[in-house]
């Protein structure tokens, strides 16, 4: 399916304001019910400047540092 298809398909779906899709393999904690999250690999992301707002971006950050991972960009 091409990006362009997908697109479409989130759309037909509801789907709307698109800011990130990503093609990647799920592992057993980003489909666990008690994890409540998808991991999305840092070097793996376009760092566009609406993905994140700027409050977003803080709290990023704030867990990047804790734990000694790289900074998202702060320009919005």
């Amino acid at each position: 399916m091409s990006s362009r298809e997908l697109e479409n398909l989130i759309r037909d779906k509801g789907g709307y304001a698109l800011k990130l899709i990503i093609d990647k393999k799920l592992y057993k904690t980003d489909v666990d019910e008690g994890q409540y999250r998808l991991s999305m690999p840092l070097e793996r992301i376009s760092f566009s400047d609406d993905f994140l707002n700027r409050s977003e971006k803080m709290i990023m950050n704030r867990s990047t540092k804790k734990h000694g991972l790289k900074e998202w960009p702060q320009e919005c």
